[in-house]
């Protein structure tokens, strides 16, 4: 498995399990962006570890849920970086019951062991309809 994948599959773990752990693996000057997340009336760009912290730190709690359950990875032969499709979700943490499901595509970029880049693509509209039936403070 190469660096760049390596770091790929830390992130994905722990953005999960461990938001402190996952903040180490970020570089101080990082961007991480989320395309479309104005479309659901969330912010869709972070720059520098102050900024992506507070983006970490007001994520639900039910994240902590989150599975993935596909990964295809698609390295790019040029430079420390890669695109992935995944899917994954949150089964039943809501009032009703219901669960979170999402498509993602992301494209990765690594520079000196560290997240450099990161942009996800998502479908909003799974994540309008999952926070409306979350009992958020």
């Amino acid at each position: 498995m190469s660096p760049v994948e390596t770091l790929f599959r830390m992130h994905l773990k722990l953005i999960i399990e461990d938001r402190e752990g996952w903040l180490d693996l970020v570089a101080d000057d990082a961007t991480i962006e989320f395309p479309f997340a104005s479309s659901a009336g969330l912010p869709s760009r972070f720059h520098g570890k102050s900024e992506i912290r507070s983006y970490v730190e007001s994520l639900p709690k039910e994240f902590g849920a989150f599975k993935i359950k596909s990964l295809k990875i698609f390295e790019h032969e040029a430079d420390s970086s890669l695109t992935a499709e995944f899917s994954g979700g949150i089964a039943g943490q809501t009032k009703n019951g219901a669960d979170y499901l999402q498509h993602y595509v992301s494209v990765f970029e690594m520079k000196a062991g560290k997240i450099q880049s990161y942009r996800e693509y998502f479908d909003p509209m799974p994540v309008i309809a999952y926070f409306k039936q979350l009992e958020l403070p």
